[in-house]
């Protein structure tokens, strides 16, 4: 049956409001207590580089064996600063409310330094570590490589885009889901070469197809690739990953419309980012809108069988650097409050809408071989 937006729209629009078991209770400080449900997450060793952590959800619905079916994949990565704990109370991508009917493994990874590749001056190798984590985890559990996601929060978000673009892991992931991504690129410079110091930030112009590593940063062209057979042969062939992104009109650490981010490198504006992905993958850069609330709007590129395939999802003038939810979380709640009781909660307050069971209906549309 052909994909339709339309239908999609629909359940996105049902999954809206949809409540989670997240809850709060009332607290004498201005803090609230929110209850946590988190599952208890496996952490485990990664082989291939042993200084490193991953840590791992199985749903009920996997319980091994040789007569396993294939289980898609979720690897979640945290936002600077918090970890791969925070990232599984933030997303609650194991929540079986969220998860419905179809059943997934949420593999939540751990930066080293606390912030991942495609950040400014950050110089580990998170495309390699996401690698092994897929063939470690290819290795010891049934999953399904046609139905492997990634999505985030943040500069983790961020490096999604480099994961999007990378060529080295092929077209291993079939669709991403950023939110409040940190897209951090060049400058623009006069001169034609690009500088840490120089040149100007054009926020709604700047060279997307130019992203960050290493430390000195190094630009790097965005030439997104997967591997297929034709003809009885592998062959290298350019790929569109499907987008879905989410981000706050209120947003003051990662700004909707862009400008000088960190180390004064230039954060693209989100509508321009997400029409460059739109053109990547070979749509025009024309869109639809349909309201999701009366805050949230979805913008929607594509048509026909290719309709939905670029997505922007705008939370709403009031949402901040938040995860978008209709209850409390480490993310909205007050300033001063959060994991670290150190002034991480934006004070935003519940969003209009639940982005994670939309993420993951997006997910359910797009397996790798929609597009190959």
């Amino acid at each position: 049956m052909l994909f339709s937006f339309v239908s999609l729209l629909a359940r996105f629009l049902a999954l809206a409001t949809l409540s989670s078991a997240q809850t709060t209770t009332s607290s004498t400080s201005v803090c609230p207590s929110i209850v946590s449900d988190i599952p208890i997450l496996t952490t485990l060793s990664l082989t291939a580089e042993p200084t490193r952590t991953f840590y791992q959800f199985l749903p009920p619905a996997y319980t091994g064996g040789p007569s396993q079916s294939a289980l898609p994949v979720i690897l979640s990565f945290h936002g600077a600063s918090r970890n791969a704990t925070e990232q599984a109370g933030l997303d609650r991508f194991w929540d079986p409310v969220f998860q419905g009917s179809t059943p997934y493994i949420v593999i939540y990874a751990e930066a080293h330094k606390t912030t991942w590749e495609g950040t400014p001056n950050i110089i580990d190798n998170d495309t390699g570590y996401t690698g092994n984590i897929l063939d470690q985890i290819n290795a010891s559990l049934s999953i399904d490589s046609e139905r492997i996601f990634g999505s985030g929060k943040s500069d983790g978000a961020g490096f999604l885009n480099v994961l999007a673009c990378d060529t080295s892991l092929e077209g291993r992931f079939a669709a991403f889901a950023p939110v409040s991504g940190a897209f951090y690129t060049f400058n623009d410079t006069t001169a034609g070469t690009p500088t840490e110091s120089g040149g100007t930030c054009n926020p709604a112009v700047v060279d997307t197809d130019l992203y960050l590593s290493g430390d000195p940063p190094v630009s790097h062209a965005c030439t997104p690739t997967a591997t297929v057979t034709l003809n009885g042969t592998p062959t290298v062939v350019s790929r569109v990953p499907p987008i879905l992104e989410f981000h706050g009109g209120s947003d003051t650490t990662i700004p909707y419309n862009g400008g000088l981010g960190r180390d004064n490198f230039c954060l693209p504006t989100i509508p321009h980012w997400i029409q460059q992905w739109a053109a990547r993958d070979n749509l025009p850069v024309t869109n639809t809108t349909s309201a999701i609330t009366s805050e949230a709007t979805a913008f929607i590129f594509g048509s026909g069988t290719t309709d939905g395939l670029v997505m922007h999802v705008f939370d709403g003038p009031d949402v901040s650097h938040s995860w978008p939810a209709t209850f409390l979380n480490d993310d909205n709640q007050p300033p001063g409050c959060g994991p670290f009781g150190g002034g991480d909660g934006n004070g935003d307050g519940p969003a209009s809408f639940n982005a994670t069971p939309m993420i993951i209906s997006f997910f359910n549309e797009w397996p790798r071989t929609r597009l190959t």
